[in-house]
């Protein structure tokens, strides 16, 4: 996660934003040659081009009163203990409690900065969450 991200948490809550862990390089290329294996693509910039995803209408996650857990529920996926979220080509991807990820969503998705995927560490699913606020998924 970005160094500015972890500074504002910490400034605007009082502690450190509740990071299981950060994946080394060597465990997001893993991640990485998994997911262009399941879509069989040649590299990571086809994965964001392809048209697998559906869009996930009624929810928008810069609306003040986004609920990233009722996005889940109406997708049907079962929110595992632990969620993988991706912020840059699956090269910086960190380890969150689902229940942290939801409750601090704000303070570590940015509006029109960022496209995150969160996902479980099986590829069973990834929900992409897009800088102007639309959520894409897909299920494998």
């Amino acid at each position: 996660m970005d160094q500015i991200k972890l500074e504002n948490f910490r400034k605007e809550h009082g502690f450190e934003i509740p990071i299981i862990r950060s994946l080394s390089p060597s465990e997001c290329l893993k991640i990485k040659e998994n997911l262009l294996h399941k879509f069989s693509l040649d590299d990571i910039d086809q994965f964001f081009k392809m048209e697998k995803f559906s869009k996930l209408d009624g929810f928008s996650a810069d609306e003040v009163n986004f609920d990233l857990t009722a996005a889940f529920s109406d997708l049907d996926i079962a929110t595992p203990n632990e969620i993988c979220i991706n912020f840059n080509k699956f090269e910086s991807i960190d380890i969150l409690h689902f229940d942290d990820l939801s409750k601090f969503f704000s303070d570590i998705w940015y509006p029109s900065l960022d496209d995150v995927e969160i996902f479980d560490l099986k590829l069973n699913w990834i929900v992409s969450v897009r800088h102007h606020g639309a959520i894409y998924y897909v299920k494998l």
